[in-house]
């Protein structure tokens, strides 16, 4: 989902991208603790797509909102 929603967020689309970014980073840091070594980057990069999603689309706060919930969640990206 987080893939699929980083490529609509290429795409310019955010309104269609929003709810995959979202859902894929909330579906990913859920199983985080089940997610090897080698995969982790994958969670990172999924966590840094609502942020960049935001700030792309002008909407700054919710930006910062993601960014400060992903410090607390996974000490920073």
């Amino acid at each position: 989902m987080s893939l699929l929603g980083g490529s609509l967020l290429g795409q310019k689309n955010y309104a269609e991208a929003e709810p995959f970014v979202i859902q894929g980073y909330e579906g990913l840091h859920e199983r985080s603790a089940k997610i090897t070594a080698p995969y982790r980057d994958r969670l990172v990069e999924a966590a840094r797509r609502p942020s960049a999603l935001y700030d792309a689309w002008g909407r700054k706060d919710k930006a910062e909102y993601w960014r400060s919930r992903v410090d607390r969640e996974l000490g920073g990206p």
